[in-house]
């Protein structure tokens, strides 16, 4: 039998909730179960694998920082780099997990499973996705399929990439999805694991990134950040005022979120030259979020901005701070934005 290792950082999947019937109420009053306490739940996990708990924290996953992330990262690769430990499953709140999942995707160093996985509704609750979802997850990180596949994210029998997985819905239990890649495979019913496609950008153990807070990112763990990098949001007559305000703040890094199929406002066009001007990188994305690549054109080099991927705009946010934090200059990271 495998043995996988679960890291528990809280979230709805970890919820005690406050009723049978509480979908909503939970969010603000239910209490964060401790990682035993949720496998105590789920106890024909330990029929799939032997199961190792690693209590991390009971934490809603919109309070988690980068600090948390480095502390999680580090937890997470030392548990991996046991020739004993077969995988690894990590429990999260939905509202931030396709973030934490792609920071993991992008920094650490294996080729063995790993899985993070959420659920919708807390396990007390009438019809919950959550011990359904915990069994595909530890099926999922004990499947030889899912080596080398970097982070994954599994939720509604479903195996999605952590580069192109997101939160598409607030209350469905298909609320995960891959909108632009598709996901990578998904869990039968009868327990099997299966992966239709296999993700070909650079992750974990081929990713220049991987152990960064033992390299390049070491100063930046110390104090608990990863250079500011703000997102910036387009709509109709929308000015260069939140532009500025985050440079101001000490931003190094902008994620333009333009009109598709990448183009901004007057404003903020003005308000992102003068911030390329002062040495902000500027990476222009789009709010077609179903094809959000933008291709390189005359304009964007010559204005020195770097072409979105079809990353997320949360992700290539992540990208971006990774690549800025190691002194990646304009060409490479133009690079990683074409290969991770």
């Amino acid at each position: 039998m495998k043995r996988i290792a679960v890291i528990g950082t809280g979230g709805t999947i970890s919820n005690a909730g406050t009723g049978s019937l509480d979908y909503l109420s939970y969010l603000d009053s239910g209490q964060v179960l401790s990682t035993e306490d949720v496998l105590a739940l789920n106890p024909q996990i330990r029929e799939v694998a032997e199961i190792s708990p690693l209590p991390f924290g009971q934490l809603r996953s919109k309070r988690l920082s980068t600090a948390d992330w480095f502390r999680l990262a580090a937890m997470a690769q030392q548990t991996l780099d046991e020739d004993d430990v077969d995988g690894l499953v990590i429990t999260h709140g939905t509202g931030l997990l396709e973030e934490t999942a792609f920071f993991l995707h992008l920094v650490l160093d294996t080729e063995k499973p790993v899985v993070i996985v959420g659920s919708q509704r807390p396990p007390r609750t009438l019809s919950s996705d959550a011990q359904l979802n915990f069994v595909d997850a530890v099926r999922a990180a004990a499947a030889e399929q899912t080596s080398g596949l970097g982070v994954v994210v599994v939720m509604d029998q479903t195996v999605h990439s952590a580069r192109d997985v997101t939160k598409r819905s607030n209350h469905r239990l298909d609320a995960l999805t891959s909108p632009v890649a598709g996901p990578v495979g998904g869990v039968t019913v009868d327990g099997s694991v299966r992966i239709s496609r296999v993700p070909v950008q650079l992750h974990t153990s081929t990713s220049a990134f991987a152990r960064c807070w033992e390299q390049t990112c070491r100063d930046h763990q110390t104090d608990a950040s990863l250079p500011r990098v703000d997102i910036v949001y387009g709509y109709g007559q929308a000015d260069g005022v939140a532009v500025r305000a985050f440079v101001e703040a000490g931003a190094t890094g902008l994620i333009a979120i333009g009109f598709p199929p990448g183009t901004n406002t007057p404003g903020i066009d003005e308000a992102l030259d003068e911030a390329v001007a002062s040495g902000v990188v500027v990476v222009q994305a789009t709010r077609a979020f179903d094809d959000p690549r933008v291709l390189s054109r005359t304009s964007l080099l010559d204005r020195k901005l770097v072409p979105n991927s079809d990353l997320s705009p949360q992700h290539a946010r992540i990208l971006l701070q990774l690549c800025l934090a190691h002194g990646f200059g304009p060409a490479a990271i133009e690079q990683a934005f074409a290969t991770y």
